[in-house]
């Protein structure tokens, strides 16, 4: 009786393991990738660092704080700046300089809306030619078939910007006092609204370019399981 009951418990055993799943069974394989996959690929890495490129630049300090970045002091401006610091002016000039960063800040998250729809608009074979390229390669492509078009869209937002901010009057003031002085340094009147944009706008590529490049050498920065399967391949 004993014997029979080892033979139920061990056969029972034996119907047990031939239908669980082993260990070492290989995994379920994944589904092949679209033709389309990898210039979406790129499309997805390009949404990703523009949102990245404005989240980081659209608060307080977000231009400021960051050196590779910052909205420098116009070059026309430079040699004049250094003569009013010497006249003891030079809390007008960091309050102007400031201020021209400010500007860009609050401006920058008009661009986010802006960036999305011309890459979505980026062809399937532009992207797919930019898969294998350098680590910044999309967004060189990208920055040079729509940069001009994000300056011209994103300046009225720093007008609107500039003026609310007072960023000209700034300028007026911090030259004002000392105008006939400054005359042989050189000064003379900017388009600001001009200079920020482009200022903006440079710094917005510049961060989208680093996190292309995340993207490409860092696995952990592949934000979707599309990115980690075309990006993982290279």
């Amino acid at each position: 009786m004993i014997r029979i009951a080892l033979t139920v418990v061990v056969g029972l055993a034996a119907a047990g393991c031939a239908v669980s799943p082993s260990a070492e069974d290989p995994p379920v394989a994944l589904a092949p990738l679209p033709e389309t996959a990898p210039a979406d690929a790129v499309r997805e890495a390009l949404l990703q660092g523009a949102a990245q490129a404005v989240g980081q630049l659209g608060r307080v300090n977000g231009y400021w704080s960051n050196a590779a970045v910052r909205v420098p002091m116009p070059a026309a401006l430079a040699r004049p700046a250094e003569t009013l610091r010497k006249l003891g002016a030079g809390s007008k000039v960091d309050e102007f300089h400031r201020s021209l960063n400010a500007v860009a800040e609050q401006a920058v998250p008009y661009a986010a809306e802006a960036l999305a729809a011309a890459v979505r608009e980026m062809t399937l074979d532009d992207a797919r030619a930019l898969l294998d390229g350098s680590d910044d390669a999309a967004t060189q492509r990208f920055r040079a078939s729509h940069g001009e078009a994000l300056v011209a869209y994103l300046r009225p937002y720093v007008e609107a910007t500039g003026a609310r901010i007072g960023v000209t009057q700034r300028y007026k003031d911090l030259i004002g006092d000392y105008g006939v002085l400054l005359r042989g340094s050189g000064i003379r009147e900017l388009d600001l609204d001009a200079y920020i944009t482009q200022k903006t706008v440079d710094g917005v590529f510049y961060l989208m370019a680093a996190e292309e490049a995340r993207i490409r050498r860092d696995p952990r920065a592949r934000g979707t399981e599309l990115m980690r399967r075309v990006f993982g391949r290279l």
